[in-house]
């Protein structure tokens, strides 16, 4: 066979072979298919009979999908031990975590449809979030900055410039925040320092470049005029933007239902 290919209506022996296979050579698997879910471990879940969408990933993770909603019903992460048994005309997969001693239980009652493919994607992840996006997420989210940060304002006027954000840390210093979505360089670093010697004329304060990474040269200019750089995820960001989508959403939902 090819590298990607489809199955409609596979006989129960053909899945169980198929999926082994898949499995074996780190290949995605997709099945549509009536099946029931057990799941032990930390706790226990039954779900009856149902159609669902079952993907098997090539680190051998496993989501099952319902008909609708983001989130999978049940799922086990990467590095889970997958067997498949054929238990009568039932094919049947578990995803065993051996550490956790947790088992995610499938029985394939019918398979519609079963899809194998061999995916290559060394793509680099850009993050196209925009800066009222960004801030957003930072503002409701100091923690991204750092640890126990309390945001005091945002885009403040320093001197003849506007600083993405101020704030008072754990030990009760003045720190001003400056973001940069992409690699910082030195310019970065020579505008973060402005704010900051503005203000270290009559108090002691922290200068900090928050980005997803720093350039070398930036590095040395930045411990060279006693300021600091974190790290800033913005894969993490993303996550934290939609789930703030989704929970004002339900706020919202709710105030026009009450």
């Amino acid at each position: 066979m090819s590298s990607a290919f489809t199955i409609l209506d596979p006989a129960p022996e053909q899945v169980a072979i198929e999926v082994s296979k898949g499995v074996a050579e780190g290949r995605l698997i997709t099945l549509l298919c009536l099946c029931s879910i057990d799941y032990s471990g930390r706790s226990s879940s039954k779900l009856g009979s149902g159609d669902r969408l079952v993907i098997i990933k090539s680190d051998r993770s496993i989501l099952v999908h319902r008909k609708s909603g983001l989130d999978a019903v049940n799922w086990q992460p990467p590095g889970s031990v997958i067997t498949v048994s054929q238990g009568g005309d039932v094919p049947v997969i578990k995803a065993y975590r051996p550490k956790q001693r947790e088992t995610l239980k499938l029985s394939l009652e019918k398979v519609y449809l079963l899809a194998s493919m061999r995916l290559v994607d060394d793509a680099r992840f850009e993050m196209l979030m925009d800066e009222r996006e960004l801030y957003h997420v930072i503002l409701h989210h100091p923690e991204l900055i750092e640890e126990g940060l309390r945001i005091t304002s945002s885009q403040k006027e320093i001197g003849e410039g506007i600083a993405d954000f101020s704030a008072v840390d754990v030990n009760g210093n003045y720190v001003v925040v400056e973001v940069k979505k992409d690699p910082v360089g030195p310019e970065a670093v020579r505008q973060l320092y402005k704010y900051v010697s503005e203000l270290r004329k009559t108090s002691n304060v922290r200068g900090l470049l928050l980005s997803p990474s720093i350039k070398k040269a930036a590095k040395s200019l930045l411990a060279s005029l006693n300021l600091e750089f974190n790290a800033l995820n913005l894969k993490e960001c993303a996550r934290l933007l939609e789930a703030d989508r989704e929970r004002f959403s339900e706020k919202l939902d709710k105030h026009f239902s009450g």
